[in-house]
């Protein structure tokens, strides 16, 4: 762990986490986009480097008045990345940013701020986001499971994406942070039923906007991709989904993942895996409440999906 700068008598009320691996060329546009989004600001700097290469990072933190780098050992995956940065962390509010994404308005930290400032339950606040190199919105990275809503509407949603978002701490601290199972892909997803379960907000706010790079580099090749993301599809209705919404998850997300990657996906071992983790940790499964169920309903959201 590397400090620097002076450390501040008080906590700033934003911390902002990113972790990276293997993207240096994309983390130096993000850090120089961030940097002048902080000047003067009540904000902290935390660059979780999985990386484990070595390589002496410290320079790309320069200009950042409160910063703090943090070398791990071994790639942790995103989501114990994620949770290195906020145990380091000290703000109010945890926004992350993915190592190849960046604000695309001037006045993201207000944007944020104004969102959580809306209501005291409001655990989670849903960036928009836009893939930098055509200008358009992935509805992957949309929170909702109906992508006829607008991007260009606030709604109250039932998760977010992780790219772009942020997190009230004192619903961190009551649901807990990311499981660390879910290395790459649906961590969100997880830590949003939690939160609902809970009875905080979701919120998603398209006056944060974000543009996605999507930078190839750090990722997990295919087919380990879809096999990794059918599997914690899987862990999540195991979790959180009622006995006929997990049965649906499950068939869909099986039968998504041939429709992805026929002749290589292996399901046979996606289901050895899902199976062994499964029966050691079979406490985790607390399906979520009627109350919960209907409230996504509500919202017009799917929760198998």
């Amino acid at each position: 762990m590397l400090l620097l700068g002076p450390a501040p008598a008080s906590p700033p009320l934003c911390s902002f986490v990113v972790v990276t691996y293997r993207r240096d060329e994309a983390l130096r546009r993000t850090l120089a986009d961030l940097r002048s989004q902080l000047v003067g600001r009540s904000a902290e700097l935390i660059l979780v480097d999985n990386n484990a290469d070595g390589v002496d990072r410290v320079g790309m933190l320069e200009g950042f008045e409160r910063s703090t780098l943090l070398r791990q050992a071994e790639n942790l995956g995103v989501a114990e990345g994620r949770n290195v940065g906020i145990w380091r962390s000290r703000g109010r509010f945890l926004v992350f940013l993915d190592d190849d994404a960046s604000f695309a308005v001037p006045d993201a930290m207000d944007a944020v701020e104004a969102a959580f400032g809306e209501d005291p339950a409001i655990g989670a606040v849903a960036f928009r986001s836009f893939d930098a190199a055509t200008g358009v919105g992935d509805p992957a990275e949309f929170p909702h499971t109906d992508k006829r809503l607008p991007e260009d509407g606030p709604i109250d949603t039932f998760r977010f994406i992780g790219v772009g978002h942020a997190l009230r701490r004192d619903a961190v601290e009551q649901v807990g942070t990311y499981r660390p199972e879910f290395f790459y892909s649906m961590e969100e997803f997880d830590l949003s039923y939690r939160l609902l379960s809970h009875g905080w907000r979701i919120v998603y706010r398209p006056a944060v906007v974000v543009a996605h790079r999507r930078d190839p580099a750090g990722r997990v090749p295919s087919p380990r991709k879809v096999e990794m993301s059918v599997l914690n599809k899987l862990r999540i209705a195991f979790m959180h989904l009622p006995p006929r919404h997990a049965m649906l998850c499950a068939a869909a997300w099986l039968c998504r993942g041939f429709a992805m990657r026929r002749g290589v996906y292996r399901v046979d071992r996606v289901l050895a895996e899902f199976v062994a983790w499964a029966f050691r940790n079979y406490e985790l499964r607390r399906p979520l409440q009627p109350r919960v169920m209907r409230r996504i309903h509500e919202m017009g959201g799917v929760a198998w999906r």
